[in-house]
């Protein structure tokens, strides 16, 4: 089955990948859903559960922003999008980085500077829900085959098919250089030409 180029990043230099772009993002925004709901439950101003919640936010601000300027950077310039199901994966997992960014900025203080106290953390929730719906649509459509959405085939055989073709071109080389000059050379004018093939005529 194909893969989405959203399920190829994450299987790739396992298991790293699946780690950074994955596991790390979604387990602080798990983890802030947790503080999230401490934080409601006894809402005040000072508490742990909103210190822990803040600190974990702006990692997650900050981490998330950073992840997916390099996606935008290095890997997006560099695929070749394979129907309808791969770009809303990928699309849905850069518009993450929006609600991301502004749970960074709300932390920071940058926005929402003189809200009240309740209606910072609505906004806050808020964009932690976004973020969280937005990881998940990437999620559910990266795992999609990319063929059940009208997937170029001619798309894919030059995309990820052409390390398999590298690969081929590597093992032609290993052929000529070590089977033709070497064994065949050897079989070829010693054992079946001068001494078989010569005397029976």
């Amino acid at each position: 089955m194909a893969m989405t180029n959203y399920m190829e990043l994450l299987m790739a230099n396992q298991p790293w990948n699946l780690i950074l772009f994955m596991a790390v993002p979604m387990g602080l925004a798990e983890a802030i859903v947790a503080s999230e709901f401490f934080s409601l439950y006894r809402a005040k101003e000072g508490s742990l559960a909103l210190k822990i919640n803040k600190c974990l936010s702006i990692i997650l601000g900050a981490y998330f922003t950073i992840l997916i300027i390099y996606v935008a950077v290095k890997i997006l310039p560099v695929i070749h999008l394979r129907g309808a199901a791969d770009t809303l994966a990928l699309a849905a997992y850069a518009a993450a980085a929006l609600p991301a960014l502004v749970l960074l900025l709300l932390e920071l203080g940058v926005i929402a500077k003189g809200a009240e106290f309740r209606a910072r953390l609505k906004f806050h929730f808020l964009a932690l829900i976004v973020f969280l719906v937005l990881g998940h649509v990437a999620m559910i459509f990266g795992m999609t085959d990319p063929g059940m959405s009208g997937m170029d085939h001619s798309m894919m055989d030059h995309g990820s098919m052409s390390g398999m073709s590298h690969d081929m071109g590597s093992m032609e080389g290993m052929d000529h250089s070590h089977m033709d000059h070497g064994s065949m050379e050897n079989m070829d004018h010693g054992s079946m030409d001068h001494s078989k093939m010569e005397h029976s005529y």
